[in-house]
């Protein structure tokens, strides 16, 4: 499940950069039908980790280290 978690931001992201550059391309209709699949699919996305946390308790996905301080 965490590793669904990345797909939240990406799908948005993913879709404009879409229409930013191949909607010029396309008719009006598609490039606005791939946004609100982009903007709908990570809505969707972001549901079922809600209903897992809600069932299952926490979820952990680690990105990173977020401040490294090396040895003290």
């Amino acid at each position: 499940m965490s590793d669904s978690l990345h797909w939240i931001p990406l799908l948005p992201l993913l879709g404009a950069l879409f229409c930013a550059t191949l909607g010029r391309l396309l008719p009006k209709i598609c490039s606005g039908f791939v946004a609100i699949l982009a903007v709908g699919f990570s809505a969707a996305v972001a549901f079922g980790s809600a209903l897992h946390v809600h069932e299952h308790g926490a979820i952990v996905c680690r990105m990173g280290d977020w401040m490294v301080a090396g040895p003290l």
